[in-house]
Order: structure tokens, then sequence, then C-alpha cells
């Protein structure tokens, strides 16, 4: 997992494999931060021009919420039973997802105890 600083401004974007990638501009449904990139999540997938599909899952980088596209790419947060059905299906890719998102809410928690120390 890898750091690295969006040049427009100072926020800290987490990159766990590949390259991050302009995406369509959408929001997180829960914290309601902007999102307007997106990382794929296997060395398989090709980088250049990633485009998600309809169903695939994402995390937000500010709030560790599991989300996943719809069908106009905006983001949607994942139910139990999309987690449920992706752990009977695809249990590889379902672990990854946790782990990710667990990274994450690690993130979230040290830039809360930063901002804590700031003030």
């Amino acid at each position: 997992m890898a750091k690295r600083r969006n040049r427009k401004t100072t926020q800290v974007k987490t990159v766990f494999f590949g390259k991050v990638q302009e995406a369509k501009q959408s929001h997180c449904p829960v914290c309601r931060e902007k999102l307007d990139a997106i990382t794929p999540t296997s060395s398989d997938t090709p980088s250049p021009g990633f485009i998600p599909d309809t169903g695939d899952f994402s995390v937000c980088i500010y709030c560790a919420a599991i989300l996943r596209f719809r069908a106009d790419r905006q983001l949607c947060m994942a139910t139990a039973f999309d987690l449920m059905e992706l752990c009977e299906k695809q249990p590889h890719t379902h672990s990854m997802l946790q782990r990710i998102a667990a990274a994450a809410r690690m993130r979230v928690e040290m830039a809360r105890r930063m901002q804590y120390r700031s003030n």
C-alpha cells in the first residue's frame, strides 16, 4: 500500500494496486465526500482506461464505506445481501474487499487522531 499526495490538494490518496485513475465524479452516499478517482484492485485488471462495471464494489477512502457501482456509474451503499452473495460466490474477492475496507478504516482513524492532536 503506497500513499500519494494529490497535486491539487493536500489530501492523501491510498493506492492498493495499480495507479490512481481519474473517474466520473461521484459522491460517497454515506459521508458525501467527492470521489473522482478509482484504483483497480488486482494486477490482472488492465490499468489504463479501466472502467468499473455495474455491480463492481468500491471503498470510500474518506469513511471506509463499502460501495457498489450502479448502471449509471454512480455509487450506492452495498447491502448486507450484496456482501453475503459476494462471500458465497467469490470468497477471495470478499476477503480482499474486507481487507481494503479495514485499511481504509485505519486511515480514517489515523486522520482523526492527527486532527485531534493539531487542535
